[in-house]
């Protein structure tokens, strides 16, 4: 599961515009940057708080998104 949450957060990494995202795009960038990190370091060292601190940041994140009106949502092509 470690490698999966690895996996979506390199999808979200790979969708930001940092063209047009300024500020936001390079914050979100660091932000996955160091959660794919901190995965890293939870599966190496079998780190419970710190899988649960990136489950806390994503589902932030999440909730987020969901804010986000649809009409503003990008489509896939």
């Amino acid at each position: 599961l470690i490698s999966k949450a690895v996996l979506i957060i390199g999808s979200l990494e790979g969708c930001l515009d940092h063209n047009k995202g300024g500020e936001v795009s390079q914050n979100l960038s660091r932000l996955y940057e160091y959660m794919s990190l901190s995965l890293a370091q939870a599966n190496i060292n079998n780190d419970i708080e710190k899988l649960e601190e990136v489950s806390q940041l994503m589902l932030t994140i999440k909730s987020g998104w969901v804010q986000i009106p649809e009409q503003l949502k990008l489509k896939p092509v």
